[in-house]
């Protein structure tokens, strides 16, 4: 491991703890620290584009993204926030398609809970009906597992993370219309 790859491990760890604080600018500074050292850096450049969406930068978010995409294709979380950035951006139509592709990359809970809820600002109740119908098999599992988890361990976190889901599971069924 080369002294630049440590410069930037050590910078990106500087822009962790900038982002458990949820100071986006410092965190966003630390991470474009790491891509000097490593400019082809995939956690930096990660974790820049999640940054520039925290502190309202959707613009600079998807100029990183995009290089992002370019090094390391069909990643679902850079489908998730590129959506993420475009609806910051008020465009909709294109968030949809990128949390279709983050679905259809990656089926796991969160990914169709968010496409229900973007289908729904583009006004397609009935495909958010849909996202919302997947969302649910898959988020019970994901319930259970927590369940389980959190009773073998006494986890809070495990627990709170299952009550978050359920409370999500609940949306889902209201907003599918289907009784719970």
């Amino acid at each position: 491991q080369g002294a630049r790859q440590v410069m930037a491990d050590r910078m990106l760890m500087i822009g962790t703890q900038a982002s458990s604080a949820d100071d986006w600018s410092a965190s966003a500074a630390a991470y474009e620290d790491a891509l000097a050292y490593e400019p082809n850096h995939v956690g930096a450049l990660y974790k820049l584009g999640a940054a520039r969406i925290k502190n309202g930068e959707p613009a600079r978010a998807l100029k990183v993204l995009g290089r992002l995409e370019e090094l390391s294709p069909g990643y679902a979380e850079v489908d998730r926030n590129t959506g993420l950035a475009h609806i910051q951006l008020g465009n909709i139509p294109m968030a949809v398609r990128r949390y279709e592709t983050a679905a259809r990359l990656d089926s796991v809970p969160p990914n169709w809970f968010d496409l229900g809820q973007v289908y729904e600002l583009n006004g397609q109740e009935f495909g958010a009906v849909r996202a919302y119908e997947t969302y649910l098999p898959l988020a019970t599992t994901y319930i259970l597992q927590h369940e389980e988890r959190a009773a073998r361990l006494s986890d809070g976190g495990a627990e709170s993370d299952m009550i978050r889901e359920s409370n999500l599971v609940s949306t889902a069924y209201q907003r599918a219309g289907i009784a719970a």
